[in-house]
């Protein structure tokens, strides 16, 4: 397994959007538009790749502010979940925030991931919510302490 950043708008990141959308959006009946699109130039895109060099996670990483940064649209190709792909992508996700200077990381979870955050130590804040149809929890993890 590889795990590297990945270039806005290379065919790497093609390979992400397509994963993406396969896992994350299609099963719901959406797909990406390109103004959510033109909002990732400025954030970083983590993947991981199997032996074969085939995508087979991914995530984002948005900047909230200095101390503060988002884990956003983890993707994990449906052969290779429950295998330790998103543990390793999202420790990797962790050792890059912390290079970067970041305290801490926020998240989303769908409320059938939320036990495979819980297990990486991310602690729930505040009540469930809805978005795009889904229960969702507000997720977080100080990476300091």
């Amino acid at each position: 397994m590889k795990l590297l950043e990945i270039e806005f708008l290379s065919p790497e990141y093609d390979e992400s959007l397509a994963l993406r959308n396969a896992v994350l959006r299609i099963p719901l009946g959406m797909h990406f538009d390109p103004e959510q699109l033109e909002g990732e130039y400025n954030q970083t895109h983590l993947a991981c790749f199997n032996d074969h060099c085939e995508m087979i996670g991914c995530l984002v990483m948005k900047p909230m502010d200095a101390d503060c940064v988002q884990m956003r649209q983890v993707a994990i190709s449906s052969g290779y979940q429950k295998k330790g792909v998103g543990k390793s992508l999202v420790e990797f996700s962790e050792e890059w925030a912390l290079r970067k200077g970041f305290a801490k990381i926020i998240l989303h979870a769908r409320d059938e991931a939320v036990p495979f955050y819980e297990k990486l130590n991310y602690l729930i804040e505040g009540d469930p919510f809805t978005e795009i149809g889904i229960k969702h929890y507000n997720m977080y993890k100080n990476l300091l302490s």
